[in-house]
């Protein structure tokens, strides 16, 4: 493995949907060459084969590495992290324009400065 290798991917869950097919899809791919671990909010039944651990959101404090969020939601937790991990907002959907109106909460996500946005 390379140094540094860990990764985390935030996700609300691994149910039957594109994001996290596609996720678990990378991740099964890269187990090989970097420790990738799926941190998830609601567990559901899981659309695919996983390789990689799959953890509660509630395991994430004490991860050291690049923590991944995918999501609005996941990245305002990240800016609450306090561990020294470099944190990544992957801009997956523009899940703004459904449901999701209130500007402030949402600009917050892609303006903070702890955080690189990836889009």
């Amino acid at each position: 493995m390379l140094k540094d290798s860990r990764i985390g991917i935030i996700l609300n869950n691994l149910g039957p949907n594109q994001k996290a097919y596609f996720a678990i899809r990378q991740a099964n791919l890269l187990h090989s060459k970097y420790d990738i671990s799926l941190f998830i909010e609601n567990m559901m039944p899981i659309c695919a084969d996983v390789v990689s651990p799959i953890l509660s959101l509630n395991e994430i404090w004490p991860f050291r590495g690049t923590l991944i969020a995918t999501d609005i939601e996941g990245a305002l937790r990240l800016s609450k992290l306090t561990n020294p991990s470099r944190k990544i907002f992957y801009v997956y959907d523009l899940e703004w324009i459904r449901n999701k109106t209130n500007f402030i909460y949402n600009v917050n996500a892609f303006q903070d400065e702890k955080i690189t946005l990836v889009a």
